[in-house]
């Protein structure tokens, strides 16, 4: 979710806070030293966008764009005033950091007020708000991102379904004057009208896209069923033909996402030791995070020796690349053929602790770093081709993955990248509902990157459990309770859906800050206490753990009866014969409207094999050790929950 940037800038980058510090960029000398060329004192300020009214409780967002002789950029290190706090408000996010300090202004009671921005310098730049109860916000028009609500949907033909589109600006806020455009990618099998309505035409499955005038853009994947709308799930496949996989090749597809290079964070600065040690006993077998690469050396030491701790205690890294930094607040650019970035990686590390390079990251979102719509595409088409290739050459061992985009409008200015990859990329995150909700429909929307078809991974996916967050709200929240149930489901979820890895975000809390989204993807608290989440996922792994030389798994012959339209399965061998059958009741543990757990009754399944076997039950949501055992079985019942539970089958 957040960005990943050289080590130069991330030292102080933090979601919703800004009382850090970081050395100086070049971009802060120039903010530091005023210059005075042709009669003029630089650098110039202006406010961005320069707005003249907000409504009373609304709120706005702005940056100080800074110019001097040569150049123009936004100001890193600006001081912002408001003539009178008491009517306008300031929230300052984003100091030091190459997008710019970012002002966030909330209207507090009527009236008139300066706002100043001011640089280290002392040259400054000022503009006039009039807070009033009936003006419309005049700026933070600056959609960040769009939300389409719900997703999937299931209708009948002949039937319409109101569906809702929210669009965000850069602090997580609804700008409620923005305008949508709504579109449907098959108008023979579905129709929109300009506020969301969609109609049911024929058969079939299409997307409702809403996008902003920039491009930002959501959909909602929504079936026709050409008579009555139904969500019925198909029955599990049981007996003879159930497929039966290594239970460590399971293990090993479970990552997490860290962000080592952002030490300013209490999981990995502070206690970035103990951030390790959850990872490592928690059984994950790789991470997920930035290929941080910086001219500083001190740096560069610090960031390559957590990785190397990590690698040296069997956890792989996939490594999200960006084009090399070269000091000086530059990068390299296209046609990108250095690749020095790649190298060090390999050098610290050595090629058998990665587990792959992975293209940047949402690069539709970030489109302004690559040169915007439409160059973008081509741009970030050619930077994974040269990644591609430079890594294949030395290290040819270590997988090379996908960009990831946000969007099947930010995916067409790509196009076909499948010659460049191993795997493909997606992020589906599930919005608050049942792990696999958003899975085909993020694929869908990825295929244009990944005309061959190769495998996917995900790199990116999870619940927040701040339900009440007001910032950075992209998704609905979920209690830790509900994230403890789902992330055990969605990893096994992923698993039979055929994704070769998948890598949950994030390891930890990144802030004790419950307004704020993005502070609470965490499955452990900002201190590395558990949730449930991690607790689930650990006891589950402990479970199914099987390292060493890779096998192939014999058959099980075994029958589920009962009401099983809901249930679904799991079934992994250990190379010492045991088999272990994972149920689990595949339905919503968490109501996102009105923010409640839902108290969901076991299922009971009437479990038979063909032979008798020893049979102990686990509930990994629970605890690690067996909660029954039961000899000699040949028929038992089995209460599924709406978590895992485990038979283990000697």
């Amino acid at each position: 979710m957040r960005a990943i940037l050289p080590i130069a800038t991330l030292a102080i980058l933090c979601a919703a806070c800004s009382d850090t510090t970081s050395s100086p960029t070049s971009d802060t000398n120039r903010e530091a030293v005023a210059s005075i060329v042709g009669g003029v004192t630089y650098p110039l300020v202006s406010i961005t966008p320069a707005i003249t009214a907000l409504k009373l409780n609304d709120s706005a967002t702005v940056q100080a764009k800074l110019t001097n002789a040569t150049s123009t950029w936004y100001g890193q290190q600006m001081t912002w005033t408001s003539s009178d706090p008491t009517i306008l408000k300031i929230r300052v996010t984003g100091t030091g950091t190459k997008a710019g300090s970012v002002a966030h202004l909330y209207g507090l009671k009527t009236g008139t007020v300066k706002l100043t921005a001011t640089t280290l310098s002392k040259t400054s730049g000022s503009i006039a708000i009039t807070v009033s109860t009936t003006a419309a916000t005049s700026g933070d028009t600056v959609v960040a991102k769009v939300s389409v609500t719900p997703n999937p949907v299931t209708i009948a033909s002949g039937k319409t379904y109101q569906l809702s589109g929210k669009a965000y600006n850069s602090s997580g806020s609804v700008i409620t004057t923005a305008k949508l455009n709504w579109r449907s990618t098959n108008t023979a099998v579905l129709k929109v009208s300009t506020t969301g309505l969609v109609s049911g035409v024929a058969k079939g499955t299409a997307n409702i896209e809403a996008a902003a005038t920039n491009g930002k853009m959501a959909w909602s994947t929504i079936t026709d069923s050409g008579g009555v709308a139904t969500t019925t799930l198909p029955p599990p496949v049981t007996g003879s033909a159930a497929k039966v996989a290594w239970s460590d090749k399971f293990v090993s597809s479970v990552g997490v996402a860290t962000h080592f290079n952002y030490w300013d964070l209490l999981p990995y600065g502070t206690n970035v030791n103990s951030t390790i040690a959850s990872i490592k006993n928690g059984g994950f077998r790789f991470v997920r995070d930035g290929l941080s690469v910086d001219v500083n050396s001190g740096s560069n030491d610090r960031y390559w020796g957590v990785m190397k701790q990590l690698t040296q205690q069997g956890i792989k890294l996939v490594l999200v690349t960006q084009p090399a930094y070269l000091g000086n607040n530059t990068w390299v650019k296209y046609p990108y053929t250095n690749q020095s970035n790649l190298d060090t990686a390999v050098n610290r590390v050595g090629a058998a602790g990665i587990l792959a390079f992975e293209g940047p990251n949402e690069v539709d979102n970030n489109n302004g770093n690559w040169g915007g719509i439409p160059a973008y595409g081509a741009n970030t088409k050619a930077y994974q081709a040269a990644m591609y290739q430079h890594a294949k050459a030395i290290a040819p061992s270590v997988n090379v993955i996908g960009l990831t985009v946000t969007s099947a409008y930010g995916a067409s200015f790509i196009g076909d990248i499948s010659s460049y990859m191993d795997g493909g990329t997606i992020h589906p995150y599930p919005s608050g509902g049942i792990p696999t909700g958003y899975l085909t429909a993020t694929e869908t929307a990825s295929s244009v990157l990944n005309g061959a078809h190769k495998p996917w991974w995900v790199t990116e996916t999870g619940y927040y459990t701040a339900p009440n967050a007001t910032q950075n709200v992209y998704q609905p929240g979920v209690s830790e309770q509900a994230q403890g149930k789902y992330i055990s489901r969605l990893y096994l979820d992923y698993f039979n859906a055929g994704i070769v890895h998948t890598s949950v975000y994030e390891i930890a809390d990144e802030h004790v800050n419950t307004a704020d989204a993005e502070s609470n993807y965490g499955i452990l608290h900002n201190d590395g206490t558990p949730k449930p989440a991690y607790t689930a996922i650990k006891n589950l792994l402990g479970l199914l753990a099987d390292p060493g030389s890779p096998y192939s798994p014999s058959s099980l012959s075994f029958s589920l009866g009962g009401t099983t339209s809901t249930i679904r399965q799991a079934l992994f061998q250990k190379r010492d014969g045991r088999f272990y059958l994972v149920l689990w009741n595949d339905v919503s543990v968490y109501n996102t409207s009105s923010k409640t757990d839902i108290s969901n009754a076991a299922v009971p399944v009437t479990v038979t094999f063909a032979a008798p076997h020893n049979v102990a039950v686990y509930l990994p949501y629970s605890q690690a050790a067996a909660i029954s055992t039961t000899s000699s079985a040949t028929t038992m019942t089995v209460n599924v929950p709406d978590h895992p539970v485990v038979l283990e089958i000697n």
